[in-house]
């Protein structure tokens, strides 16, 4: 199938006269190319090139990423914005309180797919998954370590319009920033990290977590050392491996959207960063595709939320709400809710739902557009969910919030990929097929006649 690029997150995958197919994606999948081009990002580091002194890097993406340095003079990781030709540096120092004179360099490097591993020793693996929106860097605790303490150092330089590093401190939680000279908006910062083990035997199931403490200090203008204290006790009582995701966040890009998990156990926790997507009775989903490309006015012959599960255990009856409250999504996998992120109890912290996971309908959400979707148990794979009435509301008009999707107290589990996962044809997309008003047609009556054949199409696995 030809897929030709709209914007960083659209593609279009088939046209005829006012009849467009197009394939929406939560999260960026293109990137504007030299000179102006949107082109496919390509995540997977591949020799290096334009980094004589690194091993791997990446191109094809909104920023220049080089890995794994060749001798003990060159950072673990550059992060290089082609606009200004500037570039932060991460260093890793060590671990404990007393470090080396110079940065340690991890004695084993290795590629698979979008991912960077290394190896610092028998206890520690490092791992660098490379997405469209995120650079996700997971330290692997092998066993029981000696010590409590890892530190990272970041530094910045260029020419005229170099980065500046700014520490905010929202909720008294540290986040370094990166921001073009003069520039509000970040261009990526260092979201404080979860770390978690894994006493559950599901995939990146919820178990025991803890938030560690997050040291930032400048060192001298333009370098700053980043400190993760772990917790003795919950170190002591873990199982390991031990997972520790300190995530680099890119700056969310115009036409992205988002996806979030709510867990009622856990109501305060928020979980933005989380992998899958899981649907039970404890948990529900908020989800949000960008839909400013589509004419107001237009017609939605069919829009099909496809997700790729991976668990079940039972058959699940979905509902789809359309949202009526903003929300944040968050960088967090079960850590506390910080401003404006969503949880079971928050739309955005420190806001509340008027129920509790998004449940009253009028305020937090709307009476549902479309039938209920029933998923059986079966094998994994592809599965979709009707959005075609609730889309067509919002081209018409309503404000885009998105949809929650819950499922009905007698449903079983079943677990889908998220935005976040390393794999992008398991992430959700949206795929709508839609005719456009023609020339001179009021939107109103573009609308009225839409509402007149709308189709949705019957759910089931894709073959």
């Amino acid at each position: 199938m030809n897929k030709t690029p709209i914007n960083s997150t659209t593609n279009l995958i088939a046209k005829s006269g006012r009849r467009k197919t197009v394939e929406k994606h939560i999260k960026r999948v293109n990137y504007l190319a030299p000179p102006g081009i949107w082109a496919p990002i390509n995540c997977k580091p591949r020799d290096a090139k334009w980094y004589n002194s690194y091993k791997f890097e990446v191109l094809e993406h909104d920023l220049l990423l080089a890995f794994a340095p060749s001798d003990k003079r060159m950072p673990l990781m550059r992060i290089t914005d082609p606009i200004t030709q500037c570039t932060w540096a991460l260093w890793f120092m060590g671990v404990g309180d007393v470090h080396p004179s110079k940065p340690i360099i991890p004695k084993l490097v290795d590629k698979v797919d979008n991912k960077v591993v290394w190896e610092v020793d028998d206890k520690l693996t490092m791992k660098f998954e490379v997405l469209g929106h995120k650079i996700r860097k997971l330290l692997i605790l092998n066993s029981p370590p000696s010590w409590y303490k890892l530190t990272f150092r970041v530094a910045r330089s260029g020419g005229a319009h170099l980065l500046n590093g700014n520490i905010v401190k929202p909720h008294q939680l540290g986040k370094l920033l990166a921001f073009r000279s003069g520039e509000v908006i970040p261009l990526f910062g260092f979201a404080k990290p979860s770390i978690w083990d894994s006493s559950s035997d599901e995939i990146e199931a919820v178990s025991p977590r803890h938030t560690p403490q997050y040291n930032i200090t400048q060192v001298r203008t333009g370098v700053w050392d980043i400190e993760i204290v772990l917790d003795p006790a919950f170190l002591s009582n873990a199982t390991y491996p031990v997972y520790i995701d300190p995530t680099i966040v890119l700056q969310p890009d115009a036409d992205e959207g988002k996806d979030a998990s709510m867990f009622s156990p856990y109501p305060d926790a928020n979980y933005g960063a989380y992998t899958l997507i899981p649907l039970d009775s404890s948990w529900r989903e908020l989800i949000q595709f960008d839909l400013s490309s589509i004419p107001t006015g237009s017609t939605i012959l069919s829009s099909i939320l496809t997700m790729y599960r991976f668990y079940d255990n039972g058959n699940i009856e979905v509902l789809k709400n359309r949202l009526l409250r903003e929300w944040g999504e968050g960088v967090h996998i079960d850590a506390p809710a910080t401003d404006g992120e969503c949880s079971w109890n928050h739309h955005s912290y420190p806001n509340l739902w008027t129920t509790g996971g998004a449940d009253d309908i009028g305020t937090d959400i709307a009476i549902a557009d479309d039938e209920n979707d029933y998923i059986s148990a079966g094998p994994d794979g592809y599965y979709e969910f009707k959005l075609t009435n609730s889309t067509q509301v919002i081209v018409n008009g309503a404000t885009n919030n998105g949809w929650r999707l819950a499922t009905t107290e007698s449903s079983g589990r079943q677990s889908f990929r998220s935005s976040d996962y390393g794999t992008s044809e398991q992430r959700p997309k949206l795929t709508i097929e839609y005719e456009e008003p023609s020339a001179g047609m009021p939107a109103k009556l573009g609308a009225l006649a839409g509402s007149r054949i709308l189709s949705p199409l019957a759910t089931g696995l894709l073959k």
